[in-house]
């Protein structure tokens, strides 16, 4: 196998992580809610991290992160620290989507749930969200899209393919989603804002194991729908 270094950090929602993925394994993990600024928040942890194992930008050997959905500032920090740091070290830049990482970050507390549901506020009453499918040996099967939706239509979404249900993610609408529950059957939750990074770095050690990825610096965010300035202004 492979050995990398790999960085990987989430800045798509308030719960930043980080993490550095040393020849497979976590070595140094951070975790906070961001009370200031994402971008100076990030550059002190990845600082700190480097400094606490010893290793320098200079060899790191990918970088991972959320394409999103998620907080727009929050994304947009988030590609402009990754692509800076590529481009300067000349690696590759992974993206995965938001919500296939928050699945993947909850497979350890599964269970014998049949799908797994990322939820991320998306204000306006809707959250950001997708459905997988949890089949043999812990593989996750994507089966929706990323959408926007309320917490009602994503309960009808689910309705329609189990009760068997493990929720990830943001605790934000956890009460709508407790009061809701009942409605509809469901007979497992659970609401946690897990390790996000840590699902980012082995997935892109997988990617650079399958062969050294393009540059990635062309790669944009997803967005699924238009932020408020853009609806504000008209862009």
């Amino acid at each position: 196998m492979n050995k990398f270094n790999i960085l990987a950090f989430d800045t798509a929602t308030n719960y930043e992580n980080l993490c550095l993925n040393v020849n497979g394994e976590i070595v140094a993990h951070k975790k906070s809610f961001a009370t200031v600024s994402h971008s100076s928040l990030l550059l002190k942890n990845i600082d700190e991290i480097f400094r606490e194992i010893g290793i320098t930008s200079g060899q790191i050997d990918a970088v991972a992160i959320p394409a999103g959905p998620g907080s727009f500032t929050g994304v947009r920090i988030g590609f402009s620290v990754a692509k800076a740091f590529c481009a300067i070290q000349n690696i590759p830049l992974i993206t995965v989507s938001t919500t296939e990482a928050l699945a993947a970050s909850a497979l350890t507390y599964a269970g014998n749930a049949e799908f797994i549901v990322p939820v991320i506020d998306a204000r306006k009453k809707e959250v950001y969200s997708a459905v997988f499918a949890v089949e043999k040996h812990k593989i996750l099967t994507r089966q929706t899209q990323d959408m926007a939706v309320s917490i009602e239509e994503l309960y009808n979404i689910i309705f329609a393919k189990s009760k068997n249900v493990v929720f990830a993610g943001d605790y934000f609408y956890k009460n709508e989603f407790e009061n809701q529950m009942p409605k509809f059957g469901l007979v497992a939750a659970e609401l946690a804002n897990y390790n996000t990074s840590i699902a980012l770095a082995n997935i892109a050690v997988q990617e650079m194991e399958r062969g050294l990825p393009d540059a990635g610096l062309s790669a944009e965010p997803l967005y699924i729908r238009k932020s408020e300035a853009e609806i504000k202004f008209g862009k």
